[in-house]
């Protein structure tokens, strides 16, 4: 007995307790070391496998102790004991010295990883911002190389324009005083009427170009869609014809007028239809369509091509840009301008194999008039 207490239970839960208190921390040893393998650069398992393997050479130290103590003290040798329990202390107030060591260092290296994260993520988005600059930078880069692309083109196209609008003129008009002095010889008479007939189409594309520069004053009007789809359809027919591609003109009905200068729109039209004439195989169809959305007049161009790249659908609208030999590339770029002077746009969808379709958007004239409702105050 033992104050009271038989000693049997105390030496018996101390055995069991001794026992446990190794093979809990041989279990957390081994669970330390899988998490630090799963993931070696983690600050937090590297610290815990440490920790883990200081605590069990104390639980080691700690329970061999103990259980040395009761076999030696029950098998009547307590001197031994006696001679073994100060090298049994030190070894516990060892580890707990390298728990203590431990648990400091881990607070430094903790400090050092939360500035070192706080540092790569700094790192990081600076990167980000770099990146973001740079490609806004290789961005405006690009905007400004084909700026100065257009601007060049632009002066060309204008320079071209200039030089050429008085003698095309003087063609003209020398073609109309020999119309009025060959009325015996008809050949001759077919003749200067083709001369002048192509000689009026060049002098509408000069006229286009210097009124897309705003270096000539176009005359807008007000003008049913219907009217310019009319127009157009006479303008590209003859070429329709003669390529063996059939022409379509729908019309849904819209009613309304756009304010448009009638030789110019249809001239940037006429560039479209082209186009899409000449991709279209024989005995295809070119569809021009008219409908109205939103206060505005689309006019599309549908036709059964091949359709366009997307390497190609990316630089269509520019200057000198063209798939074709012996083209100028200006056709497409300049209906664009044009289009934009009468406050529209224009964008297209293709599907290679399956062709594409060009749709041209005008705004319609607001309404006016008594019908149209008082004005609003103020």
């Amino acid at each position: 007995m033992t104050g009271g207490w038989p000693i049997a239970p105390v030496l018996a839960v101390d055995l069991a307790g001794s026992a446990a208190m190794i093979l809990l921390a041989v279990c957390a040893l081994i669970l330390a070391r899988r998490l630090t393998r799963r993931d070696p650069g983690n600050v937090v398992w590297s610290f815990l496998w440490v920790l883990s393997l200081s605590l069990a050479a104390f639980s080691f130290s700690r329970g061999v102790g103990h259980i040395a103590r009761i076999l030696l003290v029950g098998a009547g040798r307590a001197d031994a004991w006696q001679a073994l329990a100060p090298l049994s202390g030190s070894i516990n107030t060892a580890t707990f010295m390298a728990i203590a060591g431990v648990t400091v260092f881990y607070g430094a290296v903790e400090r050092a990883f939360l500035d070192l994260s706080a540092t790569t993520d700094a790192l990081r988005q600076t990167y980000t911002q770099l990146k973001d600059a740079y490609d806004a930078l290789a961005a405006d880069q690009a905007r400004i190389v084909a700026l100065e692309r257009f601007a060049l083109a632009d002066r060309i196209a204008a320079s071209l324009a200039h030089q050429t609008r008085n003698p095309i003129a003087s063609i003209a008009g020398f073609a109309g005083i020999l119309k009025r002095k060959c009325k015996g010889d008809q050949e001759v008479c077919a003749n200067l009427e083709v001369i002048s007939q192509e000689a009026a189409k060049l002098e509408q594309l000069v006229d286009g170009i210097l009124k897309a520069r705003h270096e000539l004053a176009s005359v807008f009007v007000e003008t049913a869609p219907a009217a310019v789809a009319a127009a157009l359809f006479e303008a590209v027919r003859e070429k329709a014809a003669l390529a063996g591609v059939r022409l379509w003109v729908r019309d849904s009905g819209v009613s309304g007028t756009i304010n448009a200068d009638v030789d110019g729109l249809v001239m940037a039209l006429k560039e479209i239809v082209l186009n899409a004439v000449e991709v279209t195989p024989q005995g295809g169809e070119v569809i021009i369509g008219l409908t109205s959305e939103g206060g505005r007049v689309l006019l599309t161009v549908a036709d059964r091509g091949s359709g366009i790249a997307p390497e190609v659908a990316r630089r269509i609208f520019d200057p000198y840009f063209s798939t074709k030999k012996l083209a100028s590339g200006l056709g497409l770029s300049f209906a664009k301008e044009i289009i934009e002077t009468h406050n529209g746009y224009v964008n297209f969808v293709s599907r290679p194999g399956e062709g594409t379709t060009f749709t041209v958007s005008l705004p319609l004239v607001a309404p006016h008039g008594p019908d149209a409702g008082a004005p609003a105050a103020g």
